[in-house]
């Protein structure tokens, strides 16, 4: 049953962002710039790659009513013409806390180290990977239902930075039991039980990927406050279109990529 306003109130929280030298891998911040990942054995510690917010806020603008058809074409074309270049996109630990992103789980029998990524079906031949959350807080108020009962609302913001996947590439697998309604990337990385107890919560996952086209994925939703839940949430999903061309996997205290790592 929704709650209906009586006093509202606003205060935010937000996320610094840090922003390193054009071009430059720096110890702290994410890469600005193209990156050539063929042949590299190593990111430098700290590597966070690129950062998809800032990334998606550089897409074009819609089309205006004070530009032709032609004007705005040209401004897409210029756009995807400097953008044709390859993002690495580093996983947070502090976004995994979700099934689709999976864990790293050590098989002392197998002596090697395992993860499951999973994409699932959003309807439109979409799949994503949440890559960053931003959450701000706009206060709270009292609300109250038809029969009187009041309970104190918190209202939320909530954007949600993903990759939106439409293309299959060729080291993603179907799901046993969903077969092509869930595509997966299955990762597993050889080593002894000394070395994976020292390595396996500093291991981060780099996804290679090229932009395909210029539109990115908006979905805006709303779920209102309840008695039961008195929580009033505004999420905003934003989809970076990509193609996931390699999937690497480093150490991030020094950046060494797993040579024997594999996905299929």
């Amino acid at each position: 049953m929704l709650l209906m306003l009586c006093l509202t109130g606003l205060t935010q929280i937000g996320f610094a962002q840090q922003h390193p030298t054009k071009g430059k891998l720096a110890t702290i911040g994410y890469l600005r710039g193209p990156i050539t990942v063929e042949n590299i054995t190593t990111f430098g510690p700290g590597f966070l790659g690129h950062d998809i917010r800032t990334v998606i806020a550089s897409f074009p603008e819609p089309k205006t009513e004070f530009e032709t058809t032609d004007q705005y074409q040209n401004r897409l074309d210029s756009f995807i013409a400097q953008h044709q270049q390859q993002y690495v996109f580093v996983n947070d630990p502090k976004e995994d806390n979700h099934e689709d992103m999976g864990d790293f789980k050590y098989d002392a029998d197998d002596e090697a180290i395992y993860r499951t990524i999973k994409l699932y079906s959003s309807g439109d031949d979409g799949r994503s990977i949440l890559l960053r959350s931003k959450l701000i807080d706009r206060g709270s108020y009292v609300g109250s239902n038809a029969f009187g009962v009041r309970k104190l609302v918190t209202k939320w913001d909530q954007t949600n930075y993903e990759l939106s996947v439409t293309t299959k590439s060729e080291f993603f697998v179907n799901d046993d039991l969903y077969n092509d309604f869930i595509w997966l990337i299955k990762i597993k990385v050889p080593m002894i039980a000394s070395e994976a107890a020292a390595a396996k919560n500093y291991l981060r996952i780099a996804l290679v990927c090229t932009l395909v086209g210029s539109d990115i994925v908006h979905t805006d939703t709303y779920r209102g406050a309840t008695i039961t839940d008195p929580t009033e949430v505004h999420l905003h999903d934003r989809g970076l279109p990509v193609v996931i061309n390699k999937v690497l996997i480093f150490d991030s205290r020094t950046g060494h990529i797993q040579p024997t790592a594999k996905w299929n």
